[in-house]
């Protein structure tokens, strides 16, 4: 069980952040010609972008969720698989933000998308699915408090 959990975090995790990254890098030319005329703030496109992104890309961690639901042998009731949907969501809006971020400080798709690789494999040494969590050192134990 620790292991598809795993599985499927790193799945929605890639599949969501790299489908944000590049598409900073390539509409900063838009993004300053707008901002030049003035037609909105930043934090407004930042938040129309990133809702519209969010929107779209639910659609797959919620469908994978629940095709591989009704295979496991657990409780198939409505709490349980609302808190597995509800996960699988959160983790969605997290990592299109974690790839709206590497999009926005890298100035090229290569730099972008080697950072966000980089933050996911942290998080995937220190969630506890490689090796015991408890095991690890105190300056490393704080990462897997915040790992998916």
């Amino acid at each position: 069980m620790v292991g598809l959990a795993f599985l499927l975090s790193n799945n929605i995790s890639f599949s969501t952040s790299s489908g944000v990254i590049l598409q900073m890098p390539l509409q900063v030319p838009v993004f300053k010609r707008e901002l030049a005329n003035n037609m909105y703030t930043p934090t407004t496109y930042f938040w129309g972008r990133f809702c519209s992104n969010v929107l779209i890309q639910l659609f797959y961690p919620i469908s994978a969720i629940l095709v591989v639901f009704w295979g496991l042998s657990i409780d198939t009731s409505f709490e349980n698989i609302a808190l597995f949907v509800a996960y699988a969501v959160a983790m969605n809006i997290g990592m299109c933000a974690q790839g709206y971020f590497c999009g926005v400080v890298s100035d090229s798709e290569q730099i972008a998308q080697q950072t966000n690789t980089f933050i996911i494999l942290l998080s995937m040494l220190t969630s506890g699915g490689l090796g015991n969590a408890n095991a690890f050192p105190s300056y490393i134990k704080f990462v897997s408090y915040i790992s998916p």
